[in-house]
This record gives C-alpha cells, structure tokens and sequence, in this order.
C-alpha cells in the first residue's frame, strides 16, 4: 500500500506534462537534498561551475525550428481533436519532442567545444576530467582530441564488461 520514488529530477526541465504525471502519481516531493545539500553534508565535492556555450550548425538549427513549428501544430490539434486523432497528434508531438531533444544532444560542434575546454582548463597531465558522451560518434571524436592532446584517458560504458570498467575506473 506504499510506493516509495527516488529521482534526481522529479521536477523535469521543459517537460511540464511529464512532472505532472509524476506528481500525480506519487504526489508532491516530501524530501528533497540536492546538490548544494551534497556538497554542505560532504558527501559531495567543492566544485566551480562554467557554463560553455555550444552553437548548432545552420541544418541543425533549421531542423530545430521545423520540429519546434511541428510541436506547436501538434499541440494545437491536441487541444481541439479527440479520440484516435487526438492520440495521432500526441505520438507525432512525442516523436517531434524526441527528435528536437536529440539535436541539442548530439550537436556537431559539442566535441569542439570539449578540445576548447580541455585545452584552457586541462593543461597538466595530473589534472583529471570526466567526459559524459550521448553516443559512440561522440566517444569516437573526443578519443581523437584526447589522443592529439596526448592525454591519458579511459573508457566507460555499459557494453564493457565488469572487469572492463573496473579496470577504466581504476586507471
């Protein structure tokens, strides 16, 4: 007769329908600790913060404002439809919302943007940084700017094996 949900963003940035289904299922937040919480109690690190700007391509951006034009179409014929065609309208939004999500994801000048900060703030080989990537086409580019940079990496995901990522962690 309990249900008990932990989350890091139960709260979701630009996806109020999915916080609303959230919080009516499991009601408004009763404990929150976030990261300043962390980083107070110790259990979290001190760290600073920067804000590096990635600018989508000209496709990219073109792509964007079409899928957002979509969305907003979608959304309108949500409002004023029902039954099969409301649901046909609310999977084509979900793709579109999917679809846009993806571009900012996986956006061609993001491993740029890594060489730059790697390069001004990454210079000795005893300073150390964790790179989140959303793809292998990512891992691929930024492998090529570690390798010209002549830095020592590893690598982790989910298709190495247990002894694999323990060795990456570890090095």
């Amino acid at each position: 007769d309990r249900v008990l949900g932990l989350s890091a963003t139960h709260t979701r940035w630009w996806d109020d329908e999915g916080t609303a289904k959230l919080e009516s299922y499991f009601g408004e937040a009763v404990y929150e600790f976030d990261i300043q919480d962390g980083i107070d109690n110790n259990f979290l690190c001190h760290y600073d913060y920067f804000v590096n700007f990635v600018y989508m391509t000209e496709t990219e951006q073109a792509d964007y404002r079409e899928l957002t034009n979509n969305i907003g179409f979608y959304s309108s014929k949500i409002q004023t439809t029902a039954g099969a065609e409301k649901a046909k309208f609310e999977s084509l939004r979900s793709i579109a919302l999917n679809e846009r999500a993806k571009i900012l994801r996986k956006a061609d000048n993001k491993p740029l943007v890594v060489e730059e900060i790697l390069n001004d703030h990454f210079t000795s080989q005893t300073e150390k940084a964790i790179v989140f990537c959303e793809d292998q086409e990512q891992v691929s580019k930024i492998e090529e700017i570690l390798k010209k940079q002549n830095k020592i990496y590893n690598v982790f995901h989910s298709g190495l094996s247990p002894a694999q990522q323990n060795s990456a962690l570890m090095e």
